[in-house]
């Protein structure tokens, strides 16, 4: 059971840090996040709650939320 913990921790981070290569690159302050990356943040809420993905990420409570239906 641990070692699933630490790969799912890996794999916020991962995702972490490509929201935070993309805020890094976007062109303007208003340009929203690319649905793939909504994509990954839903699929890591659907197993973890969106509350706790959020806020590991970064991003928005409801628009995850909305991106699950």
């Amino acid at each position: 059971m641990g070692e699933v913990r630490v790969e799912s921790l890996g794999e916020v981070e991962e995702l972490r840090a490509r929201i935070a290569a993309w805020r890094e690159l976007k062109v303007s302050p208003v340009e929203r996040m690319p649905e793939a990356l909504w994509l990954e943040a839903s699929v890591l809420a659907e197993r973890f709650g969106v509350s706790t993905v959020s806020r590991a990420l970064g991003i928005g409570y409801m628009g995850l939320r909305q991106r699950l239906g």
